[in-house]
């Protein structure tokens, strides 16, 4: 985490001769330095290991590693208070040419600084083309600076610092005076380089011993370029320290619920209830900030530091290092019987991917909120509400009312939710279970309130949106994903409702039987296997398959129920009561949401949502199920089948038939885009696929280029060989070739993670890790995978990796292992 002492920029750069190797001390190390820029040569990193595994705490990494053969690579680790984005880099292949990375790196309202990294390895050629690529860049950016190793002296006369020192004259750069920078037994050569655009922003320049690392020195500048103070992530939390349980619940047997229950309004009674468990869990576990702390390498005892201080080239301070942090985690694992704090520590680890939410957000959090918004009304924009009239209350028998609710049903609602998010009440699902003895009946009498009078809590229509980078350096508001956290208690009445609901649905048989998402016995593999089948079948009679994949363009925010009332009209086809749907009504309108910066904890101001079915519930994907019944009626030809949102529709036919089918499926596609028009939805011909599916005999003399064009509103939708169709990758032919290379890829690239942390795990942690992220690679979809030919393929692509990762994880021999 950056210094908050730091006022200017901050670079260094070190020639690390294997990060991994040395990735604790590294850690301990630049952790507290309060560098901005760490630029790193030699990296020794192969693509196999994953930035969480190798990252920094407050910083994020770009890398160029080198493929096919040992050594090289260069990388940066850029402070989250900066923003940066990579313009060139090399190819990443040993062919004789120097390895780099250049970044345009955004320091607040100063000017952009492009800044390089470059390994040139011994007698190596080509650095020509890197300096007139830089050069090139350069033209356009006010700062500029270069750090690497060049292999090149100079404290001699050569043909390479020739090179170098002509560049830096011709384009007019200055060369930061280092003292030699490489050390042997019998010689100390410059070969670490910094060059700059001008001598006169060098507020200070250093070198250091980095024996830690390397035999190198690490060298630094302080830039002339002023740097806003990092904010360090803040966290409210309860403490709870000197809690007692019984303590609490009799505090809270002591307020008068019978003011609660003689409210007649809705919204009274939830705030009753939010108050009183705020006020007596303020008094019994108050709030506290905490901004979190990320000890690098807490294994590093005093004594371990004292001696790497005064280590000898024989380098025995590694193995105290090792054993004390196998030591540590050891114990750490054994002690941790809790899932959340052991998938915590997996993750500090770097087997699991971070959270990614230490990002400083680039944009204010209400227009980020103004975004959000305005991309889930879609078209509509800023709609106005119609009140709609449903009808005087009729009972009859087919129809659908909400049942009564138990104390039972509540607990058990309350006890399925698993996410400890804490919404706009500030209260988590945990500390309602904590005072279940008390609150049980009070939350039952609301649940019931609510549906006999068709009323929804105003404050749980609210939803905090945080918004999570999709891209490493986000750079538009389109680069973040909204994340929406409701409050944890209204997901335990949606879930009644939805089980009601759903139980009515599957009742009446109203649902769509070729609709496989949010469905009891259903499943992506069921999906699968009723399209795979019937391809296969048609595929036996000698037929193609035309089919197309779809995407709906955020088909869960362009659902309609506030100016149209379709998703409402929809419900009161299928049965649903007036009571129900005057519910449903209110639970669906007058929705709020606000961004939550998660640095600083500020929010945005509240901004309504009109459309769609919100995020984060557990009713809104059944309603969004509901919303496209109906859709069968509207195909003459084709057969369908949908997951959510994900929809394919396809065509049996036989060869000499093939252009017709095309035109029937265009036929169907028209009457697609219409049903989407008039449900308020959108398709995305860019994303939308298209593919002729068949035995290798009938495909592969086939002309595609010849064949008529699918086309949505005009748009040509290009037919492909592979379609990732549910998480499977579906090829023309019907063969499993891409997506057994796929899955042994990634099969292979999680042990080779395991196996960098062998020694830092319990044996029942590593059979669990195997289960829960190897076995699933292979179980997922299995039974669509009907070829025995590819399941052995995929067992043969991973059996040598596995069986040595096996042997390292369990300290185990697996007999009948041959070489």
């Amino acid at each position: 985490m950056v210094n908050e002492l730091s006022e200017f920029l901050r670079i260094c750069h070190v020639n690390c001769q294997s990060l991994m190797a040395h990735l604790d001390e590294f850690q301990a190390y630049f952790g507290p330095t309060g560098y901005h820029i760490i630029c790193l040569s030699e990296t020794w990193l192969k693509p196999a290991v994953s930035d969480d595994l190798i990252s920094l705490r407050g910083y994020q990494i770009f890398r160029c590693d080198r493929r096919g053969r040992n050594g090289g690579g260069v990388a940066f680790y850029i402070s989250n208070s900066l923003q940066a984005r990579i313009l060139l880099h090399s190819e990443g292949v040993c062919d004789g040419r120097p390895e780099f990375l250049v970044a345009e790196i955004s320091v607040g309202s100063s000017s952009k600084i492009l800044l390089a990294v470059v390994y040139r390895p011994p007698h190596c050629g080509y650095l020509r083309e890197f300096l007139d690529a830089f050069a090139d860049l350069s033209t356009g950016y006010k700062h500029l600076i270069i750090f690497g190793d060049f292999n090149a002296d100079l404290c001699s006369t050569t043909f390479d610092l020739t090179q170098i020192l002509t560049f830096i004259e011709a384009t007019n750069l200055y060369l930061v005076p280092y003292a030699p920078t490489h050390h042997t037994r019998s010689s100390s050569t410059l070969l670490d380089l910094c060059i700059v655009d001008d001598a006169d922003k060098l507020i200070s320049y250093g070198q250091c011993d980095a024996c830690f690392l390397s035999a190198h020195d690490l060298i630094s500048i302080k830039y002339r370029v002023r740097i806003e103070h990092h904010l360090r992530r803040k966290i409210v939390v309860r403490d709870f320290r000197s809690f007692d349980i019984d303590d609490f619940l009799n505090d809270l047997r002591g307020y008068d619920w019978n003011v609660l229950y003689q409210a007649d309004n809705i919204d009274s009674k939830v705030s009753f209830l939010s108050d009183a468990l705020t006020e007596c869990y303020d008094r019994h576990a108050p709030l506290r900030i905490i901004q979190p702390k990320h000890f690098p390498a807490p294994w590093l005892t005093p004594d371990i530091k004292s001696v790497m201080k005064t280590r000898d080239r024989a380098r025995r301070v590694q193995a105290l290092v090792r054993s004390a942090k196998e030591k540590y985690y050891l114990n750490a694992f054994q002690d941790s019987s809790e899932p959340t704090a052991i998938w915590k520590k997996l993750r500090h680890l770097g087997l699991l991917k971070s959270k990614n939410v230490d990002k400083k957000l680039i944009f204010p959090t209400d227009e980020l909120n103004e975004f959000f918004a305005s991309v889930a009304a879609g078209s509509d924009g800023q709609q106005t509400h119609h009140p709609v009239y449903l009808g005087e209350e009729t009972y009859e028998d087919s129809k659908f009312y909400w049942s009564n609710i138990e104390k039972t049903a509540v607990a058990k609602a309350l006890l399925r939710i698993k996410s400890d998010a804490i919404g706009v009440n500030g209260l988590s699902c945990k500390l309602f279970i904590w005072a279940l003895p008390c609150v049980l009946p009070v939350l039952t009498h609301i649940f019931n309130f609510s549906l006999t009078y068709g009323v929804y809590p105003r404050t749980w229509k609210t939803a905090i949106i945080c918004p999570i980078p999709k891209v490493k350096c986000p750079s538009e508001m389109q680069d973040y994903r909204p994340i929406s956290i409701l409050c944890a208690v209204s997901k335990a009445l949606e879930r009644i409702a939805t089980e009601q609901i759903s139980r009515y649905m599957e009742e009446t048989g109203a649902l769509d039987p070729f609709q496989s998402a949010y469905r009891k016995g259903l499943s992506t593999q069921f999906a699968l296997i009723r399209v795979l089948d019937d391809v296969r079948q048609a595929a036996d009679g000698r037929m193609v398959t035309v089919a197309v994949f779809f995407y709906f363009t955020r088909a869960f925010d362009y659902v309609n129920h506030y100016r149209y009332y379709i998703l409402i009209d929809k419900l009161r086809d299928l049965g649903l009561s007036t009571s129900a749907l005057r519910w449903l009504c209110s639970y669906l309108n007058d929705r709020k949401q606000a961004v939550r910066d998660p640095i600083t904890r500020t929010t945005s101001s509240e901004r309504p949502v009109f459309t769609g079915v919100p995020q984060g519930s557990v009713l809104g994907p059944l309603l969004f199920v509901i919303y496209l019944i109906g859709f069968g009626r509207v195909l003459k030809h084709c057969k369908y089948h949908f997951y959510a949102d994900d929809l394919v529709i396809y065509l049996h036919t036989e060869l000499k038939n093939l252009t017709e089918a095309i035109l029937r499926i265009n036929e169907n596609i028209t009457s697609i885009t219409h049903w989407a028009t008039s449900n308020k939805l959108s398709l995305n011909p860019s994303k939308t696929k298209a593919m002729i599916m068949g035995t290798p005999r009938f495909i592969s003399g086939l002309n595609l280029d010849v064949l008529p064009r699918i086309y949505i509103n005009d748009a040509a939708i290009s037919y492909c060989d592979t379609v990732q169709y549910l998480g499977v990758h579906i090829t023309s032919s019907l063969s499993w070739e891409k997506h057994v290379t796929k899955k042994a890829a990634k099969a292979n690239a999680i042990l080779h993670q395991l196996k960098l942390c062998k020694h830092l795990l319990p044996l029942h942690l590593k059979l669990r890790l195997i289960t829960t992220l190897i076995l699933p690679l292979f179980d997922y979809c299995c039974a669509d995978i009907t070829l025995i030919s590819c399941t052995l393929r995929l067992h043969y692509r991973t059996q040598p990796s596995s069986t040595k990762v096996f042997e390292y994880l369990c300290s185990v021999h697996l007999p009948g292992k041959t070489g």
